[in-house]
């Protein structure tokens, strides 16, 4: 299993969420499946997020996708 981590406050543009779309067109290769964290997924903007929430369903069903953010006190 393979898991990648993306800072959303640092990757927060369309343009990495292309990246992102382009990266699980295809089965995983090495691994059964492979697992995104996005972590603080609110700082993405808010084209970057319609984006990722369109292409997300055509995703093949090897990728998982954990959306994380953190909560003021």
């Amino acid at each position: 299993m393979d898991v990648i981590e993306i800072d959303g406050a640092s990757n927060r543009g369309i343009d990495e969420i292309r990246e992102l779309r382009e990266n699980v067109r295809y089965t995983p290769a090495k691994s059964r499946y492979k697992i995104y964290i996005i972590d603080e997924v609110h700082m993405l903007t808010r084209e970057a997020f319609k984006c990722f929430v369109e292409n997300v369903g055509r995703a093949s069903s090897s990728y998982h996708f954990c959306l994380c953010y953190h909560r003021a006190p």
